[in-house]
């Protein structure tokens, strides 16, 4: 009965420490959880740079120049699954951006979609190595007065382009209601864009039982080449980098539903495979 009454007190005293490895290692168990950001918005402060290389025997027909600064709005949402050791994650961004710039006369308005597919595998502690892609469709209208010539160049281009992703991420648990992430990529690698990066850092907060605030801020740079874009009558070549960061809000499910592990399945049986008398035997008999 000595015996007996160890191993309850043994198997009571090992819940706890299960709980602390859950919140500082993230994913409960071996489970799977799945959590959804339905509606993330921005205010993205949004720069641009343009510039139309000469044409061919023609120097001095091309120009460059960029814009002031300016506030906008994107919306973004997405979905996760994250286990113990691992994570995926989807989402998507939608973006109408403007910026100008007066002297010398520059614009550039850009309606853009960007989609992101990663997935991350625990390297050491709560840090992830991340690989994916990412999908960037832009409609792009810009315009460069060339005070040398005395003309206007405009152009309008609709890229649609992939790149490879590669990067790191910090996801950690600081307490049962918050995660933090930290996330950083960087790609293109002249596949799509000539560079892509990009930043973020977040907090989600638990509020009620599967909704959570998240607050943060995201930065996303990229740098493309166009070739044949239409310039009055010419076919010529479009650069352009744009570069949108600001602050992020809105609401997610942490977590929407979770998918038990085969291990917490197994730990549950044999828990309750165990006799009563183990966890309701008086610690006193082990003195009889």
């Amino acid at each position: 009965m000595a015996m007996l009454a160890g191993a309850a007190r043994h198997g009571v005293a090992a819940e706890p420490e299960s709980a602390q490895a859950t919140s500082q290692g993230g994913s409960s168990g071996s489970g799977v959880e799945v959590t959804l950001y339905p509606l993330l918005v921005q205010a993205p402060i949004f720069g641009a740079s343009v510039n139309f290389p000469d044409l061919p025997n023609f120097p001095g027909s091309g120009g460059s120049g960029s814009t002031d600064v300016s506030l906008n709005s994107a919306y973004f949402f997405g979905a996760q699954i994250e286990g113990r050791r691992w994570f995926a994650d989807a989402n998507a961004l939608w973006a109408a951006v403007g910026a100008s710039h007066s002297a010398p006369r520059v614009t550039v308005d850009s309606h853009s979609w960007v989609a992101n597919a990663i997935a991350g595998v625990r390297v050491f502690n709560n840090f992830f190595a991340t690989g994916g892609l990412r999908y960037i469709s832009s409609s792009l209208d810009v315009s460069l007065a060339v005070p040398s010539q005395g003309t206007t160049l405009s152009g309008a281009a609709h890229p649609d382009l992939w790149d490879p992703m590669l990067g790191v991420q910090y996801r950690g648990h600081p307490s049962s209601r918050t995660k933090i992430e930290l996330d950083f990529r960087g790609g293109g690698f002249g596949v799509g864009t000539d560079i892509d990066l990009s930043g973020e850092a977040s907090i989600d907060w638990q509020i009620v039982r599967h909704v959570a605030l998240r607050a943060g801020y995201t930065a996303l740079h990229y740098k493309l080449t166009v070739a044949d874009v239409n310039v009055g009558s010419v076919q010529r070549q479009l650069i352009s980098s744009q570069t949108l960061h600001g602050p992020e809000i809105g609401v997610g499910s942490i977590p929407l539903f979770t998918i038990a592990g085969s291990a917490s399945a197994e730990a549950r049986n044999a828990t309750s495979a165990l006799p009563a008398s183990m966890f309701f035997e008086p610690a006193t008999t082990a003195a009889a």
